[in-house]
């Protein structure tokens, strides 16, 4: 019997070893538990932190991209705005007629006139217009030394002087194009003021 009693004593405090080791690792496991838990957590909190400072900072960029993209089509529709008036008052210059055109060719011309063998190079629609305008201007002098040459090319306008030492452009492109840089600044604050 005595060996019955040891081996009950032995089995019972095997037994309560045993709860005391599983009560233990089941401790050891909650507390590992807690602590992986915490720090998921705290990555958590770290992800979703660096999330929204991505999120705003992709936001500030796209707000940024996009109000640049707007004023660079609000400039261009300036821009376009600005050389539509260009484009109007060369209009007007190809419309000059009569006594204006005269007085025009007349400013171009700087007292020009031909004392060697010219050119003058012209649109062919306009040929007539201008040499009849020219002939008009330096009489004899066009008769001896122009001769009037007709291109198929647009040129806005206006002609063009060559003789051997140089070649003029008298067409009304060039002039708007001269006269844009100096006023182009005045057009635009009367487009768009203030």
């Amino acid at each position: 019997m005595a060996i019955e009693k040891i081996i009950e004593k032995i089995i019972s405090e095997s037994k309560s070893r045993a709860e005391e080791i599983i009560a233990e690792a089941q401790r050891q496991a909650r507390d590992i538990s807690d602590a992986e838990q915490a720090k998921a957590e705290v990555l958590k909190e770290k992800k979703i932190e660096k999330s929204t400072v991505d999120f705003e900072n992709e936001k500030n960029k796209r707000i940024a991209l996009s109000k640049l993209e707007a004023r660079k089509k609000i400039l261009q529709v300036r821009c376009d705005l600005v050389d539509e008036c260009f484009d109007s008052a060369l209009k007007q210059l190809n419309n000059l007629q009569g006594g204006q055109l005269r007085k025009l060719v007349l400013k171009l011309l700087e007292n020009f006139v031909p004392e060697h063998p010219c050119e003058v190079i012209v649109y062919e629609p306009e040929k007539d217009k201008y040499s009849s305008l020219l002939s008009d201007i330096w009489k004899d002098a066009f008769d001896r030394h122009c001769r009037v040459v007709a291109t198929t090319s647009r040129m806005g306008g206006g002609f063009i002087l060559r003789t051997k030492k140089m070649e003029y452009d008298c067409t009304l492109t060039r002039i708007v194009q001269e006269i844009k840089p100096r006023i182009e600044q005045e057009v635009v604050s009367l487009l768009f003021p203030g």
